[in-house]
């Protein structure tokens, strides 16, 4: 059976609370998994960090079937994002793990995340979510869902610090957080394929990469190392942050129908599931909360789309280039083509040493609150 990269949809807030109070258009819900939705797709993200409090039987609040798979994010980002700004956790990480194991079919440790120009330090990042790390190993009572190892790093220094911190734990799978370029995702999965990390194949999640660039690399990284990934992100609901609408069959360019937008399109430029139930009309209307959903949900099909189209064309080496000069990405899988050789002539070591550029972009200043992440 082909392998494939799956774009896992990350569910907002916003878009959960419409869910609970059962809000739909011309009968159709606001989901897409149930049988009145526009489209359906199997899977799903949401982060336990919202939810804990707010609704401890979330899979059957929101009707989930039991079918689709649910990936719960730990919540560490907003964790993170929170502490950042001074407002205390008052969530610890048992009460993550056992909300994760009602409600999800994956679950993901607590890691306490980096980013690019990260202002906590990397060793008080790396030090607390080895400490949650080892809470959820010792704590967990349901083994029928998967649990996600960790890995993170900005730099392949980090990578190599940071997995040798976390591979003594026994968990189901790994996920990646490493931000940064599609290199820096394939340089981290090449580490953990080299060195035999845990339970790795057909069980790997990418963190918050959306967009052509990332669905093109995962797609080239599933077929060179014949496994299944995931990866999610959040970017298509900027239909309801900003009432951006994606062209069909699109990812890169939009326009918006914003209040003073100088749009002015008399039909709906897209035969999708959703706009074949919107008017263009409804579409500029400002005062329905739903509208900017339905944006959404259109967004989401055509990121839905578009990732499959190209784990379509990436088993056909003549189709995946036609569609690359199309997209004008040449020079994306030139680099990855790259690093894939130099990955079976010389292992990671060589990837580094001749792609540097790529893998190991420089950083800011790496500044340690060890007292940021603590729970009350």
């Amino acid at each position: 059976m082909t392998k494939t990269s799956l774009f896992v949809p990350a569910i907002g807030p916003v878009l959960g609370r419409y869910w609970k109070h059962q809000k739909s258009w011309k009968d159709h819900d606001l989901k897409w998994f149930s049988d009145k939705s526009f489209f359906k797709h199997p899977i799903s993200l949401v982060s336990s960090y919202f939810e804990v409090n707010r609704e401890p039987e979330y899979r059957k609040t929101i009707q989930y079937p039991e079918k689709s798979i649910l990936i719960s994010d730990s919540g560490g980002f907003q964790v993170a994002s929170f502490r950042r700004r001074g407002i205390p956790c008052k969530i610890t990480p048992v009460d993550i793990l056992r909300w994760q194991e009602r409600n999800a079919d994956i679950g993901m440790n607590l890691d306490i995340p980096l980013d690019q120009y990260s202002s906590f330090g990397f060793q008080t990042c790396l030090d607390q979510s080895i400490e949650n790390f080892q809470i959820f190993q010792d704590n967990r009572q349901n083994y029928n869902f998967k649990l996600y190892n960790i890995l993170h790093g900005r730099n392949p220094g980090e990578i190599k610090i940071w997995f040798e911190a976390a591979r003594k734990f026994c968990f189901d799978g790994w996920a990646i957080g490493v931000k940064g370029l599609p290199y820096q995702h394939i340089y981290a999965y090449m580490w953990l394929h080299e060195h035999d990390a845990l339970n790795l194949h057909d069980n790997c999640h990418i963190f918050g990469v959306g967009g052509l660039h990332n669905m093109i690399s995962l797609a080239m990284l599933s077929k060179y190392f014949d496994t299944n990934l995931t990866f999610d992100s959040s970017s298509w609901a900027m239909g309801s942050r900003t009432r951006r609408f994606y062209f069909p069959n699109d990812c890169r360019f939009y326009t918006e129908f914003r209040r003073n937008s100088t749009t002015n399109l008399l039909d709906v430029p897209c035969k999708c599931p959703v706009c074949q139930n919107v008017t263009i009309q409804d579409y500029y209307i400002q005062s329905n909360g739903i509208i900017p959903l339905l944006l959404s949900l259109h967004n989401l099909y055509q990121y839905i789309e578009i990732n499959s189209m190209i784990n379509i064309f990436v088993q056909d080496n003549d189709a995946f280039e036609s569609f690359i000069k199309s997209r004008n990405e040449e020079l994306l899988i030139q680099n990855i083509q790259k690093m894939f050789e130099s990955y079976e002539r010389g292992g990671c070591r060589l990837v580094e040493n001749k792609h540097k550029d790529l893998v190991n972009p420089p950083l800011k200043s790496d500044i340690a609150d060890k007292n940021l992440f603590r729970y009350i």
